[in-house]
């Protein structure tokens, strides 16, 4: 409907000049070359129509309410005391005896801040976190962007709670949640703010096409194919 298509020649061009990352699609995913070049195609195509929909459809050139709606709804801002169960520069763990020290240190950590300790004081005093230094202040994120532990931690609290102990890969965290703020906060991450925004339009764009369409699955079909 878009008159947006993908020549032969235009794929062949970029196959031609991306041998390695064709022969290694192949060796990853089992199948053969045609099968990779009709995916690529595809995906290619895909591509195509959602750069024409960010430059012609209204949804993707949000206002700056619209943004900061965004960012409201779906970043998060918190400090964080991180006592490590892993080597910070190899990520390999610590042996079970650090493991079990850290696990007394973080305890002993979370008692004092439930007898009021300033929970910056000890942040600066006891975290192991290699980024504190750049972000003293705390770290804006969006799910994805940090472990899971620490985005769901912090999505369960209120703004000023402190956290019991969350466990991620990383170690033990005490985390602080913080509220947002719009002029400062969403302005020092406003690409990683209107990226995400414009993905999530794709996301909705995608399933109102899915919606549009009559697509039905072949059961008997599917059973069919020859599966190694």
């Amino acid at each position: 409907d878009n008159s947006i298509t993908v020549s032969d020649k235009m794929m062949e061009s970029y196959f031609s000049a991306n041998q390695e990352a064709l022969k290694y699609e192949m060796e990853l995913y089992q199948v053969s070359e045609d099968a990779v070049k009709r995916v690529k195609t595809k995906r290619t195509l895909i591509e195509m129509y959602l750069r024409h929909a960010r430059e012609e459809y209204d949804r993707f050139k949000p206002s700056d309410e619209q943004l900061a709606e965004y960012f409201l709804n779906n970043y998060y801002k918190a400090q964080h005391i991180l006592i490590m169960t892993v080597d910070g520069e190899t990520r390999i763990p610590l042996s079970q005896e650090e493991r079990d020290a850290a696990r007394i240190q973080v305890e002993n950590i979370l008692l004092a801040l439930k007898d009021g300790a300033d929970f910056s004081d000890l942040m600066f005093a006891h975290s192991e976190d290699p980024g504190l230094v750049q972000a003293p202040e705390g770290y804006v994120f969006r799910e994805g962007k940090v472990a899971t532990e620490f985005f769901e931690g912090t999505k369960a609290l209120v703004e000023g709670e402190i956290s019991e102990i969350v466990e991620s890969p990383f170690g033990y965290h005490i985390i602080k949640r913080l509220p947002l703020n719009v002029e400062t906060d969403m302005a020092a991450h406003l690409s990683d703010v209107t990226e995400a925004y414009m993905l999530a339009e794709e996301n909705k764009l995608v399933e109102e096409l899915k919606e549009s369409c009559q697509i039905t699955v072949d059961e008997a079909k599917l059973k069919e194919i020859p599966v190694r």
